[in-house]
């Protein structure tokens, strides 16, 4: 029973004392982050929402201004407020001092437009494009794109692909070389 006194304040001791040998570095560094489960972060502006972004996980990096999400959904709305594009990926970063989303892995892309698929997208939000330099998919109108260095806007109405190959019908008239 003594034993089991002894080895108690021991450990309650040392278990204390390490807390107190933390360096001001590191509880600094403890302060600067936030991590969450399960959350929604909304971006709205005059009572207009212009995207939800609902994911798993939520690791803030609260110095550096950013956010890093784990398996995500960022639906993306028109002025309308119509969801205009709908993206699922495997991680994201928002970085709001750039005001840039980065998404990575296993990346889907609904929308009116057309459906792509790749792996990774960076949406540059001042400027409204969304780019990738990886090989992307994209599925429109029934026919199928594959290429690399995407260049497009948040409702992929402008498209730019490089390396392209294709399958399906277009028109010569919707060409444009």
């Amino acid at each position: 029973m003594k034993l089991i006194l002894i080895l108690s304040i021991a450990f309650f001791l040392f278990s204390c004392q390490r807390r107190e040998n933390i360096t001001p570095q590191e509880n600094q560094i403890l302060k600067g982050i936030e991590i969450t489960d399960s959350i929604i972060v909304y971006s709205s502006s005059q009572e207009k929402i212009g995207w939800i972004l609902k994911a798993d996980y939520l690791k803030k990096l609260t110095d550096e201004n950013k956010l890093n999400f784990k398996k995500i959904k960022l639906e993306i709305f028109n002025p309308e407020g119509i969801v205009s594009s709908t993206i699922y990926a495997d991680s994201a970063e928002v970085d709001d001092n750039k005001n840039m989303i980065i998404a990575k892995g296993n990346i889907k892309v609904f929308s009116q437009e057309g459906d792509l698929f790749g792996n990774t997208l960076t949406w540059d939000r001042n400027k409204d494009k969304i780019i990738s330099d990886d090989w992307v998919k994209i599925i429109k109108d029934g026919n199928t794109i594959w290429g690399e260095r995407l260049r497009t806007d948040s409702n992929f109405e402008h498209v730019v692909i490089q390396k392209a190959s294709a399958e399906g019908e277009i028109s010569e008239s919707q060409i444009a070389w």
